[in-house]
């Protein structure tokens, strides 16, 4: 989708020019693919899958730093549900302090984390607030340490309304963290057997059971080999790209 603000007509104006001016295909997802390129390009297959990739080493679980950042933050009893996004309304975030504040009810040691800043944080602050939760939630903001969060984060959470490839969701995997991803976000991110898809539509009860199920999965490990497999890491991607680049170049000006 396409974020409606002041410059959806310079936005619309460029994406209309995009079919007549390409002459490759570089897309981090299927989804975003179909919306830029149209269904006829993917249909074909005429696209180069450039993933969304991660420095993995710094996301992978690390026991040591989980201990230091939940004794710092105060987090050492709880149950850490996270949440990392800007706050916009993509990001859903009024749905999550609902259902949250519906798990909190079973469950007093839940403690939501939302890393991330925007012009909607000071309504969900009220929200917050409305909710009688304020002592259940954390406001982190942008901060340059959000790889050492997730190892304090017992599990993920990213209910957006409409959501391409998101990196966050590598992270947490990277992380070996249990994730729940609303159904809106493409199923292409769901490459761990911990990562699970909600509707935005089911119960919140079905959202409260899923935490419960999430919190309760606390074996972590090692996922490096993971994000390899599923082409997340960084190093060999970087050089794919960089190869493509070269290729193009060589098209130019043989």
């Amino acid at each position: 989708s396409i974020t409606k603000d002041w410059k959806l007509p310079l936005k619309l104006v460029c994406k209309a020019l995009l079919p007549s001016n390409m002459t490759h295909h570089y897309t981090c997802g299927i989804a975003a693919a179909e919306c830029y390129f149209g269904s006829k390009v993917v249909q074909a297959g005429d696209y180069k899958l450039i993933p969304n990739a991660i420095e993995v080493e710094r996301f992978t679980y690390n026991e040591k730093v989980r201990s230091e950042m939940r004794k710092k933050h105060n987090l050492e009893d709880k149950h850490v549900i996270g949440h990392v996004g800007r706050f916009m309304a993509q990001k859903n975030h009024t749905f999550l302090i609902d259902v949250f504040a519906e798990y909190v009810k079973q469950d007093d040691k839940a403690q939501l984390v939302l890393l991330g800043d925007g012009e909607l944080m000071d309504t969900v602050k009220q929200k917050v607030k409305e909710r009688e939760i304020e002592k259940h939630v954390t406001f982190v903001g942008n901060v340059g340490n959000a790889n050492e969060w997730y190892q304090a984060f017992d599990c993920f959470v990213l209910p957006s309304i409409w959501e391409g490839l998101p990196v966050v969701g590598v992270e947490a995997q990277a992380a070996d963290l249990p994730c729940i991803f609303s159904d809106n976000v493409t199923k292409e991110i769901g490459f761990s057997d911990k990562a699970q898809f909600i509707s935005l539509d089911a119960n919140k009860s079905v959202w409260t059971d899923a935490f419960k199920k999430a919190l309760a999965d606390t074996e972590r490990k090692d996922a490096t080999d993971l994000i390899v497999k599923n082409n997340y890491d960084i190093k060999t991607e970087a050089i794919k790209l960089q190869n493509a680049y070269l290729e193009l170049a060589g098209e130019k000006f043989q």
